[in-house]
């Protein structure tokens, strides 16, 4: 069972990008979002259905931003994200948006996405085992 990937930087080889093997990600208890530099969710695994209440599917293509963080934390997860765009692992506490309204605390770590000594995105984690407020 894997747990997650907290403050690695991941480097993708293949030509066209992240993901080689998407399935990997089906591995994780944790909900697991590739996101490119724009902020477009190009990956979401299958505990990111369960943890945010919408199906995966719609969820590629659209804005981390956007759906998965609540208002509040929004201006905050800009910041990180610059971050991680910039080289720079980061993991800490934010407020995710469920489907239903629900705001839950989670745990998130995210890491560069680096192909040819360039970061072209970022892998987030999110760990839903605190509770909800």
């Amino acid at each position: 069972m894997v747990r997650g990937c907290h403050d690695a930087s991941v480097t993708v080889n293949q030509p066209g990008g992240w993901p080689a093997e998407p399935r990997l990600l089906d591995a994780f208890d944790a909900a697991a979002l590739v996101v490119d530099e724009g902020g477009q969710v190009v990956y979401a695994n299958q505990a990111a259905e369960r943890l945010y209440g919408h199906p995966v599917r719609p969820l590629v293509g659209d804005t981390m931003l956007s759906r998965l963080f609540s208002e509040h934390e929004q201006v905050a997860l800009a910041v990180v994200i610059r971050q991680v765009l910039d080289g720079r692992p980061w993991k800490g506490r934010l407020g995710v948006s469920h489907a239903d309204g629900s705001v839950r605390q989670a745990e998130v770590s995210c890491s560069p996405l680096w192909r040819d000594e360039e970061v072209v995105g970022h892998l987030c984690v999110v760990d839903d085992s605190a509770t909800e407020r």
